[in-house]
């Protein structure tokens, strides 16, 4: 096989490959979407507040079309790329006597993240410096949890992920819930005249909304309704408006160049590089038609003196106590053909064996 065609079988088998991975692999769900099942999502939440009664809508338009009512849910991180809602539009859903329930991811914050916190009037506190290399110390590192106890009686405990950095308030808020050394908690603030809720997103996560549910219970009841979750920062999207026309449009444009560069670079892996050489063939033998033609180079050449010589000069190698007769001596000197060759093999052999009989 030339090299083009090889190349043109891997790559053709590569393309196979990342095929089945994609098709055998899960795919990966959103984080704390209101649509996930995953671990981080909060479909959980979701059903349980429409299960008492909540009126629940998904958002899946830009912020600038968002309702100025309600409660607001803006949950971290977020997993698809989109403009982040300006101070402007979060102050202005305040002013309307809106809620916003912000709730913060357990990571390093992105700077999506802190830029949102930061036009809410919140500071960015580190709690833990980067996960250590050493896999014992960095399992514990990510699997460490925190209890926040409530301010208020018969609430109930939350558990929750430690987080690397937690959202601070410049002023004084009212604590709902609070871990034993103040720093990681659960608060509300007035704020433009609305009120704004921060809490962890891992609090309310389907992994942990059940052991959580008096907190999510007591939101449900002091967070006035209907409850708006932003689906639109975790990519869901109106086929019908403009902005996801053109998302299709680009994608599927996208997706045309990479099938063009893919037939391109097969087309041209399937033709030779220059000039075509015809590949060596390779000779596949035996020791057996090794030596066969060895033996016909030196009948050609006409080596039968010499490799008589060489018969008599091994057998008085492997025979030194030998005396080999004077006669076959005197016609390894005279053969001069194949026949003779074999004839006199044929004889010292003989007399080897009549030898060691004697």
């Amino acid at each position: 096989m030339s090299a083009p065609r090889a190349w043109l079988v891997v790559l053709v088998a590569l393309a196979a490959l990342g095929i089945a991975l994609v098709a055998l692999v899960p795919a990966q769900r959103s984080g704390p979407s209101a649509l996930s099942a995953g671990p981080a999502g909060w479909l959980a939440a979701r059903a349980y507040l429409e299960a008492r009664g909540a009126e629940v809508e998904l958002l899946d338009e830009p912020p600038d079309a968002w309702p100025r009512r309600g409660t607001l849910v803006l949950a971290s991180p977020w997993s698809a790329p989109a403009l982040p809602p300006t101070v402007t539009q979060l102050r202005s859903h305040l002013r309307q006597g809106g809620t916003l329930l912000v709730a913060y991811s357990a990571g390093g914050m992105g700077s999506v993240e802190r830029s949102l916190l930061e036009d809410l009037h919140l500071a960015r506190t580190s709690l833990r410096g980067r996960p250590p290399l050493r896999y014992r110390e960095w399992k514990r590192h990510v699997t460490a949890q925190t209890r926040l106890h409530p301010r208020r009686g018969g609430a109930g405990e939350v558990t929750v992920a430690t987080p690397d950095a937690v959202p601070a308030p410049r002023t004084t808020p009212e604590v709902l819930w609070e871990s034993e050394d103040g720093r990681v908690s659960v608060f509300s603030l007035e704020a433009d005249g609305g009120r704004l809720v921060v809490l962890p997103a891992d609090a309310l996560s389907n992994a942990r909304v059940e052991e959580n549910l008096g907190l999510l219970e007591a939101l449900r009841t002091e967070l006035a309704g209907p409850w708006f979750f932003d689906e639109f920062h975790h990519g869901l999207r109106d086929v019908r408006s403009p902005e996801a026309r053109r998302v299709a449009n680009a994608m599927a444009l996208f997706g045309g160049q990479l099938l063009l560069l893919y037939a391109l670079g097969a087309w041209t892996l399937s033709r030779p590089f220059g000039r075509t050489w015809p590949s060596p063939r390779r000779r596949s033998a035996t020791t057996a038609g090794f030596l066969d033609g060895v033996g016909e180079l030196h009948h050609r050449a006409g080596h039968h003196r010499e490799a008589a010589a060489t018969l008599l000069a091994r057998l008085a190698e492997l025979e030194p106590r030998a005396r080999v007769p004077a006669d076959l001596v005197n016609r390894s000197r005279s053969v001069a053909s194949a026949e003779e060759l074999l004839d006199l093999t044929a004889d010292v052999a003989r007399w080897r064996r009549a030898w060691k009989r004697g």
